[in-house]
């Protein structure tokens, strides 16, 4: 064990700019965890009492593109991992994806209303990746946030923060949260105030019609649909990159997202993915902003229903 216990940064990162309160922080590098058995890093243990998980991950041969680095799919799958096993290592998964007991009892399962993602760097295949993440509680549902670095240099690869709440297994419909379940969580939680992270810009819906680019035909595969009988949120953001034209996906990577679920979609849907280019540029010389690219987005159904709305910012892409 560590002479000390790692302290968490006290700022968090939303856009391209910093607020106060939160996980992540305002510097370029992230405190190490060190950790006195070679396989306890990929098992994950609690920190600062108890209210911070902490993992770290192996970028494999299969979580790269064909530019040698990680994709997006797979650093949202490094936060699901370690959010159901923070519920694990707190003694709270009672069943399915981080269900506390009191959720089991009423039949009730977690639900994403909103993500906000930051990449900062996307580290090559056998990188180590170190990811902290912790939660707030309120009547409102829970609020969860990640920072992802890389073991090696503390370097930051990304931050992000969601909002979860809950919904009934049954009838599909979004449920109160209750305050039984309020109180299994409230001992492992942080301090209410501490999760200004997620971009409060109101998203808008597109007109097909009216959309620079237009993806159809796209689909869910059966390997898709995840443990709640819904597609997997991380599918959501492929689909929206399916609607980015291929001379950014070539020139570009992600910078920024924040992305709005709004219906369930299933194995048998048949969606496609629309995009506009915003009229905001961002020319910022010799910073961090200079040459980012926008995009508004929408997820339709066939019948024209609109299951996710986003906005996407990409920065040129860096050869190294």
């Amino acid at each position: 064990m560590p002479a000390h216990k790692p302290r968490m940064h006290a700022r968090c990162y939303s856009g391209h700019g910093v607020r106060n309160g939160g996980l992540a922080a305002a510097e370029s590098k992230c405190t190490l965890v060190k950790g006195t058995d070679r396989h306890e890093p990929f098992k994950g243990r609690l920190l600062e009492d108890d209210l911070v998980f902490w993992q770290c991950f192996s970028v494999k041969s299969y979580e790269v593109g064909s530019d040698l680095r990680i994709t997006v799919e797979a650093l949202m799958n490094y936060m699901q991992e370690t959010a159901i096993n923070h519920f694990k290592g707190m003694g709270l998964n009672a069943g399915g994806f981080g269900c506390t007991p009191e959720m089991c009892r009423r039949n009730l399962i977690w639900a994403i209303r909103k993500t906000h993602i930051s990449f900062h760097s996307y580290p090559s295949w056998t990188e180590v990746i170190d990811v902290k993440t912790r939660m707030y509680t309120s009547r409102r549902g829970m609020h969860r946030e990640w920072l992802l670095c890389s073991s090696r240099t503390g370097d930051l690869v990304a931050k992000s923060a969601s909002h979860f709440v809950v919904m009934n297994m049954n009838t599909r419909k979004l449920s109160t949260f209750a305050e039984e379940i309020l109180h299994e969580m409230k001992p492992h939680s942080r301090d209410s105030g501490s999760f200004d992270c997620i971009n409060k810009r109101k998203l808008q819906k597109l007109d097909i019609d009216k959309a620079d680019y237009v993806r159809t035909s796209l689909t869910p595969m059966w390997n898709d649909v995840d443990a709640n009988s819904h597609v997997s949120n991380v599918k959501y953001i492929n689909w929206i990159i399916e609607g980015v034209p291929r001379s950014i996906l070539g020139t570009y990577v992600l910078d920024n997202v924040c992305l709005e679920y709004r219906r369930e979609c299933d194995i048998d849907s048949n969606l496609c993915s629309i995009s506009t280019t915003t009229d905001e540029c961002v020319v910022d010389q010799g910073s961090r902003n200079e040459g980012i690219v926008k995009f508004d987005h929408s997820l339709l159904l066939q019948n024209g229903m609109e299951i996710a709305r986003a906005r996407t910012e990409w920065r040129p892409r860096v050869d190294s």
